[in-house]
């Protein structure tokens, strides 16, 4: 699958301060001033608006290679709901919330025994090779819900646009972008997303996910 989504215009966080010589994205540059609206937890958008929306993410043709070392297509992840989020492992800022945000929704699904996994997307397959994504997973105390997937850039900024994530790498290899978390159903497609992080969006992404 080949087809591209237009993007979400979403508020960037930046992982690291950015270098002073860092070069400008002129789509970033275009993008509106902070509007806090969107830092709600919502369903996703209605058909014909910027969102993968029902197209399966799973139709997409890319490999991808997991924390184990294998290599993974995105089909593999089908059969029960998921998770998804871009971050990084070397980010010290906005991708820990991300986790930590993660981790409670986990907790919560365990409570109300509800299938779903959890799937980190690397914004840096550079530097987040299989064993940088093992150690991660390692030192965060990930359990077996937990999918940790890198692919070649090119794979990541379709992602990125599918998923309506933004983002920019600075000259000092840090990124900025959005904080999102995303709902895929069973078969790969948009169900929900949680824009913006914190305890209280959790509690309208766990509902969503056992049914209240």
């Amino acid at each position: 699958m080949t087809r591209l989504i237009p993007i979400f215009l979403l508020t960037l966080v930046a992982c690291a301060q950015p270098d002073s010589d860092a070069q400008p994205d002129p789509e970033m540059e275009a993008m509106p001033g902070v509007d806090h609206s969107v830092h709600a937890a919502q369903p996703a958008p209605e058909p014909g608006q910027p969102a993968l929306g029902d197209l399966s993410l799973y139709q997409l043709e890319s490999a991808w290679t997991d924390q184990n070392g294998q290599s993974r297509s995105l089909v593999s992840l089908a059969g029960q709901p998921q998770l998804v989020a871009m971050t990084y492992t070397s980010c010290q800022v906005s991708c820990p919330v991300i986790v930590a945000d993660l981790k409670r929704i986990e907790a919560a699904l365990d409570q109300k025994s509800v299938a779903a996994g959890i799937v980190l997307f690397s914004l840096d397959p550079t530097r987040d090779t299989p064993e940088k994504l093992a150690a991660y997973a390692l030192e965060q105390g990930l359990s077996s819900r937990w999918t940790l997937l890198r692919a070649p850039d090119d794979q990541v900024r379709e992602m990125a646009a599918l998923l309506g994530v933004r983002y920019i790498r600075s000259q000092d290899g840090e990124y900025a972008h959005s904080n999102m978390i995303s709902v895929l159903d069973e078969e790969g497609a948009l169900a929900f997303q949680q824009k913006g992080l914190g305890p209280d969006l959790v509690t309208s992404t766990v509902d969503f996910l056992t049914g209240r």
